[in-house]
């Protein structure tokens, strides 16, 4: 069964694209300027990112780093109770095993 003809259209003109832009990017040239782009996406995304910050705050809004932080604590704050559950648990498993040890 033949192709369906966007397939063979697209098949065409990736052959004729394919290998000079694969010849491209494989040069110290095309490495650089994805470097140099890559920086400038973001140092610029950065910048982008403290001004809106910023300008949430002034509104009294968390900004994502805000909400991120807390995040952060209250996944901290669960651990840590749940160290203290087990703690707690192990601690009335005891008290029960001296009771039940104590003769009468």
């Amino acid at each position: 069964m033949a192709a369906p003809l966007w397939r063979r259209a697209f098949d065409r003109v990736e052959r004729g694209l394919g290998k000079p832009l694969e010849s491209g990017v494989a040069t110290p040239e095309f490495a650089t300027l994805l470097g140099v782009v890559t920086c400038a996406r973001r140092d610029t995304g950065q910048t982008i990112d403290r001004a809106f910050a910023w300008w949430l705050h002034q509104w009294g809004m968390p900004a994502s780093r805000d909400v991120r932080d807390v995040a952060r604590s209250v996944t901290s704050v669960e651990r840590r109770l749940r160290e203290l559950s087990q703690q707690v648990e192990l601690l009335v498993e005891a008290a029960a095993e001296r009771e039940e040890s104590t003769p009468q």
